[in-house]
């Protein structure tokens, strides 16, 4: 997001606490943090007041369409049923101005329910594989700008897809 403007609107879709994405963001953008969680919101509005933050399910976002100039999303989607990552994505894309980027980090491989221990708290996982990802973005109307395959630190034998997209002008 380097050649957008300083106090651009981003929005941070899944941003939990605030750290460190929502924080690093607000330094340079006008950002809106939102979570399901209501205990994380309140954590982020405390961690990082130069933000604002709400409290909604992603999937179910109730901003006006062209909102923002910028979506970030860091490991939230792959946390949503697959089912409902093309809708997803095509609202993300309807919340962006013309021009607009998304960043996000979707999964790899094919994985369509798992339920697990994440460090101590019961987690859910659904996603996609890389390529069906990619025909997703491209579904939803974004053009690709780059993708990268990134190693799990916490898990080597995984892979998240990280992606930044553009909505035409």
């Amino acid at each position: 997001m380097g050649g957008y403007q300083w106090g651009a609107a981003v929005l941070d879709a899944g941003c939990g606490a605030g750290v460190p994405v929502t924080r690093l963001l607000s330094r340079h953008f006008v950002v809106t943090g939102v979570d399901f969680s209501a205990t994380q919101v309140q954590l982020a509005r405390q961690l990082v007041p130069e933000a604002t933050f709400t409290c909604q399910d992603i999937t179910t976002l109730d901003f006006a369409a062209a909102s923002f100039d910028a979506i970030c999303s860091y490991y939230a989607i792959i946390h949503i049923p697959r089912e409902q990552h093309a809708a997803l994505l095509y609202d993300f894309h309807r919340l962006l101005k013309p021009g607009g980027l998304a960043l996000l980090c979707l999964g790899a491989d094919d994985n369509p329910d798992d339920r697990g221990i994440y460090h101590g708290a019961a987690m859910y996982w659904s996603h996609y594989d890389a390529p069906t990802n990619m025909q997703l973005l491209q579904a939803a109307g974004f053009a690709l700008i780059w993708a990268r395959l990134v190693t799990d630190s916490t898990y080597p034998t995984a892979q998240h897809l990280f992606v930044l997209a553009q909505k035409p002008e």
